[in-house]
């Protein structure tokens, strides 16, 4: 059976044997252009999608960091695999910031379910107050010539790290967050997201007082109150989970690893692949917490 069965009650077990599309912002990560749970997210009506937009200090390969050699009398991983570190250098084309950016985080995508052209229910309206947390500019994807990070705040330029956990964060305030996921067949959808975030951290919300900082809302109390709600809506359809069946849901697959399952109807789509729109937000919890999603799976 596998590992995979030891988790069985913390997750459906039909994905131990059922193939599992998925896209993260945390890297690295294999295909950084094609996994990016950034090219998933929806629009608001003023275009605004949470994106990138920290700018790189400088752009190209890094100067020869004469510690990466090999010893002398050592073997040369480096060159035996790419013919020579010269021919690298000067074969490896490197896009610009702004290429990259686009190329990385893309495009929204368009506003069209199964080619009927639905809009989004009346009740689900696209949040303006998502953002992206800790995800470095680049293409990250642990490749040997791949440039990312250099962030202005980055103390070792050449350090070349990638290892980040980056994702979306908002809080109650920030409204729906909408997903845009292609190809489910199985009826299967996961969200993984970190619920223990303090509200500063999505600090596009931290002056509003309102959801999309516009209608006036009642003070909550601190932390997860009573009060809680977490809404996500299949296709239009919305389920609440009140703070006790939020927490039933909680499944801690590990340490700092929360799995949601939203989804997981074996006839969801009668067996055809369909393009499928998840959404999600907060309820009566205030500026208490951010919750960031950070993986989300289908299938």
């Amino acid at each position: 059976e596998g590992p995979c069965y030891t988790y069985e009650g913390q997750l459906p077990t039909r994905m131990c044997d059922t193939v599992i599309k998925a896209a993260t912002s945390w890297t690295p990560r294999a295909n950084p252009e094609e996994t990016d749970i950034l090219d998933l997210l929806k629009p608001d009506a003023d275009g605004y999608v949470p994106r990138v937009e920290t700018k790189m200090v400088y752009e190209g390969p890094d100067v020869h960091d004469p510690n990466f050699d090999a010893p002398e009398g050592e073997v040369d991983v480096v060159k035996l695999i790419t013919g020579n570190r010269r021919q690298l250098k000067e074969t490896v084309s490197v896009q610009s910031t702004e290429d990259e950016s686009s190329a990385v985080i893309g495009t929204p995508v368009e506003n069209n379910l199964r080619g009927d052209k639905r809009n989004l229910a009346d009740s689900i309206v696209v949040g303006k107050g998502w953002q992206v947390s800790e995800i470095p500019p680049g293409r990250c994807g642990g490749e040997y010539d791949d440039i990312c990070g250099r962030e202005p705040s980055n103390n070792c330029l050449l350090q070349g790290h990638h290892d980040r956990r980056g994702g979306i964060v908002g809080t109650e305030y920030a409204g729906w967050l909408v997903l845009n996921l292609k190809k489910v067949k199985e009826g299967i959808i996961l969200l993984k997201f970190e619920s223990w975030h303090f509200s500063s951290e999505n600090s596009r919300t931290n002056n509003w007082k309102t959801v999309n900082n516009e209608r006036s809302l009642k003070p909550k109390v601190p932390d997860i109150p009573d009060t809680f709600f977490f809404d996500v809506a299949i296709n239009g359809n919305i389920q609440s989970w009140n703070k006790t069946q939020f927490v039933e849901h909680d499944k801690v697959l590990q340490r700092v690893v929360e799995g949601y399952t939203v989804l997981d109807d074996p006839n969801f789509t009668n067996g055809q692949e369909q393009d499928v729109e998840v959404a999600m937000r907060l309820r009566g919890i205030g500026k208490a917490r951010s919750f960031k999603l950070t993986h989300v799976y289908w299938a």
